[in-house]
């Protein structure tokens, strides 16, 4: 027998189809399933434009420290000679850090010309900048600086670095060294010895300044600083804090008691 088939009367009487409880089901699934997908999406949005910020930072950071690591290298100009200047301060409450000092480059034996320079950080502008001023006179190695100067900037959105574990207590943007009496044993075992001690800055007013005599000890300058990416997110998360110690010296100082070392030695 051949199957009947259904009238347009009767398709019109099947009413089969989604209950509104099955309606309701399928809607509830489908935005749980979509907020999931958004919420994987949002968290790769915002991982990737972490690993983007940290490493943008670090980039710039180490270009910016390398340029000041670069300028105090060449900083021993004579045996003995002096190249932390007085004035040199750490970060103060007026939010300004400074590190001034002297350096030159010849191919010649005898240097013609010296530059002095001004490492300067600002907080209101987050900028570090180079202040050199060339001499214009005196003879190698004591020379004579004008008041007029060139300015170039060394880095941007630079910030001071929290102390680790107190977030409330900054770390000097500019520290101090001079050679110890004696070597001393570093926080490791591991670490070896060091020959070096922190010299005490006087404070005027506001400011905490290195003194001709600490000027005069001064052995080797530590840079410690937090780099943000350009957007400005200085938080540790989007942020690399970069800190380095330069030593001015010619050659390795002895570590045997008494240590009679000076700096440019």
């Amino acid at each position: 027998m051949r199957p009947s088939r259904p009238t347009l009367a009767s398709l019109r009487r099947d009413q089969h189809g989604f209950t509104l409880i099955e309606t309701l089901v399928a809607m509830f699934s489908a935005v749980v399933v979509v907020g999931a997908l958004y919420a994987i999406l949002d968290v790769s949005v915002q991982q990737a434009a972490r690993v983007t910020d940290v490493v943008q930072a670090t980039q710039i950071g180490r270009t910016t420290m390398t340029k000041v690591v670069g300028e105090l290298h060449s900083a021993c100009i004579a045996s003995e000679f002096v190249p932390i200047q007085v004035g040199s301060m750490e970060t103060t409450s007026n939010s300004e850090a400074k590190l001034v000092f002297i350096n030159a480059y010849s191919k010649e034996a005898e240097i013609s010309t010296a530059y002095k320079h001004e490492i300067v950080w600002q907080k209101s502008t987050g900028l570090l900048v180079n202040r050199t001023y060339q001499s214009n006179g005196g003879t190698w190695p004591k020379f004579t600086f004008p008041a007029t100067k060139t300015e170039t900037r060394l880095g941007e959105h630079i910030w001071e670095n929290p102390v680790k574990g107190k977030e409330t207590e900054i770390e000097p943007m500019f520290q101090y060294y001079k050679y110890s009496k004696e070597a001393s044993k570093l926080s490791s075992e591991t670490e070896g010895l060091s020959t070096l001690k922190q010299i005490g800055l006087e404070t005027k007013g506001a400011e905490n300044i290195l003194t001709a005599k600490g000027a005069e000890e001064a052995a080797a300058v530590e840079i410690n600083f937090r780099q943000g990416p350009v957007d400005k997110n200085v938080t540790e998360a989007r942020s690399t804090d970069l800190k380095t110690l330069v030593t001015l010296s010619f050659s390795v100082p002895n570590a045997e008691t008494p240590i009679e070392a000076k700096p440019c030695e």
